[in-house]
């Protein structure tokens, strides 16, 4: 993957769980679609999702790191179903429903 010095997209290295890529992208935002996606296609129903997916833009001078919620990402990438999975995943482990055992 090339760079032109000119470009205003930036590398960005993307991890989810235990898999990492490198994106080139405008924003962390559009890393954090872009990674998860080919991530997904690579691997497909092997592939192994977190809660969060972290996005690190790589430049020699500093170390800019964003989290994204992955049932988020997954849905600005089109996986709703996935998404909402993963959404009640994290609520029934953050016991977010309140309703007494």
């Amino acid at each position: 993957m090339f760079r032109n010095s000119k470009s205003q997209d930036f590398f960005y290295r993307v991890q989810c769980s235990d898999t990492e890529t490198i994106v080139l992208a405008l924003s962390a935002e559009e890393a954090a679609s872009s990674g998860v996606r080919s991530i997904l296609e690579k691997y497909g129903e092997k592939t192994e999702l977190s809660f969060i997916v972290s996005v690190d833009k790589i430049t020699s001078d500093s170390l800019e790191i964003e989290i994204f919620s992955t049932p988020e990402i997954l849905a600005d990438c089109g996986f709703f179903t996935l998404s909402k999975k993963l959404f009640d995943l994290r609520d029934f482990y953050l016991d977010k429903d309140n309703s007494p055992s």
